[in-house]
């Protein structure tokens, strides 16, 4: 979350933020937005190549997947986070 690293206040995307969110298209947008913004700033290394950010409202869960690569490699990664928002906690977590 932002703030919570004393250096840097600006650090983070703020997950937290929606918890208690009703999702929609436009928070989805707002946390995509978000996670390009900090990977820009902070990550400037890697090359975002997709991110999506899926929610599914009958199970409160979140899901963030990107894909990207390093900028001196052709070697596609990939990240998938499926988020327990009843509880904060990361359900599965899955690097390609």
């Amino acid at each position: 979350n932002p703030g919570e690293k004393i250096s840097d206040p600006r650090f983070g995307v703020g997950i937290r933020q929606y918890l208690f969110e009703n999702f929609s298209s436009e928070i989805t947008n707002d946390i995509t937005i978000a996670i390009s913004i900090q990977i820009s700033n902070y990550m400037s290394y890697i090359n975002l190549v997709n991110l999506d950010v899926v929610s599914n409202q009958d199970e409160n869960i979140l899901t963030i997947a990107l894909s990207f690569n390093y900028n001196n490699s052709n070697v596609l990664e990939m990240i998938t986070l499926n988020l327990d928002l009843n509880s904060g906690i990361v359900l599965q977590q899955s690097n390609y």
